[in-house]
């Protein structure tokens, strides 16, 4: 969090935290507060990195097996087509990357960031780029090198995920 200094006194620059008001019109309050949280959220989406973003869903979902499974096997399939952490965003095989994002990369963006919504453990909608450059949060480059080749190996922070079995997911060796 960093703050800046007006005057004499100091205000912090990170978003307001929207409140929802119990009392007065219900309507008129309900939709102020609507308005608030997608402000909130906009001021967050322009704040923060994808790396911050990386971090902090690494915090959340550190005990999840399931999660942590579907992290490391979009992962692995981005690896297959030559996206991983020491290639360059400018490098990377476009048209390898497009023909996979339509056979097999959505859906696992999709099925993970839909399942971190049922968690809530994500409060909106994340797609995935159609171009290799644009991944977004879940762009292996955002992950630190220990915590990527641990994801990789089927554990984390303790957490043994190599049992996790899902229908065409990978296996670890």
């Amino acid at each position: 969090m960093s703050f800046r200094v007006v005057g004499w006194r100091w205000y912090s620059v990170a978003p307001k935290v929207p409140k929802y008001e119990k009392s007065g019109l219900l309507l008129t309050k309900s939709l102020k507060y609507v308005r608030d949280v997608d402000e909130y959220q906009r001021q967050i989406v322009e704040q923060a990195s994808d790396a911050e973003k990386a971090k902090l869903l690494l915090q959340k979902i550190q005990g999840n097996k399931t999660l942590l499974y579907m992290l490391a096997n979009f992962h692995s399939a981005l690896s297959n087509i030559g996206i991983d952490r020491s290639a360059e965003p400018s490098t990377r095989p476009l048209w390898k990357y497009r023909w996979h994002y339509v056979t097999r990369l959505a859906r696992l963006s999709n099925t993970f960031w839909s399942q971190c919504q049922l968690e809530d453990l994500a409060q909106h909608d994340h797609r995935l780029g159609t171009r290799p450059d644009r991944i977004g949060v879940l762009d292996p480059i955002n992950f630190d090198p220990e915590v990527y080749n641990a994801l990789q190996t089927g554990q984390y922070e303790g957490t043994d995920f190599r049992d996790v079995q899902m229908i065409g997911g990978r296996t670890f060796k």
